[in-house]
């Protein structure tokens, strides 16, 4: 622990504004390995998105005017689908397309 915190103070320096990398440990408060770890990190997200990181994804990071870094998305586009579980209603205004075709309208207005 010491040592991770010494690196850290260390290596945060000479590191962008933005920069990507791996999560060593994942949850509500994750470390991710930038020039060093980065421990307990916060994830921020959009309002009502919630997200959490697991080991061996790669995010991308930003680094705060107040030194502090947040983890702002996952940089990993591995080609997985994945899903979204809506609990509740659901309004949408305007019209709505899957993979082209609008929902909602006849097979032969198409």
């Amino acid at each position: 622990m010491w040592l991770s915190r010494q690196m850290t103070a260390a290596s945060g320096q000479d590191e962008a504004a933005v920069c990507t990398g791996i999560v060593t440990i994942g949850g509500a408060r994750p470390s991710v390995m930038l020039g060093g770890e980065r421990r307990e990190l916060r994830v921020a997200g959009p309002g009502g998105i919630e997200w959490l990181p697991g080991v061996g994804d790669e995010v991308v990071v930003l680094r705060c005017d107040d030194g502090e870094q947040i983890i702002i998305a996952s940089a990993d586009n591995k080609g997985e689908g994945g899903g979204i579980r809506i609990r509740g209603d659901l309004y949408v205004e305007g019209r709505i397309f899957v993979n082209g075709l609008e929902l909602g309208k006849a097979q032969d207005e198409a």
